[in-house]
């Protein structure tokens, strides 16, 4: 956690659905980490419901960037 706060990093997950499963557990241990400049680009975070082949379920979540002003 100290090297998360210290770099300046922000956790993306939202919510608490497990990302890791098992037949005998169900935790949230996957974690998204981003700088604080690219946190609002982050849109639609989520943990998905497809087969993975693991015990790790797929995150997924789109990547925007800012509108880029131009001028003529």
């Amino acid at each position: 956690f100290r090297f998360i706060l210290g770099e300046g990093l922000n956790i993306a997950n939202i919510g608490n659905k497990p990302t890791f499963v098992t037949m005998a557990r169900k935790e949230v241990l996957d974690i998204t980490l981003c700088s604080s400049n690219s946190s609002n680009n982050i849109k639609n975070w989520r943990v998905s419901d497809e087969p993975s082949c693991s015990d790790h379920r797929h995150i997924r979540f789109e990547l925007g960037t800012p509108a880029i002003e131009t001028s003529k």
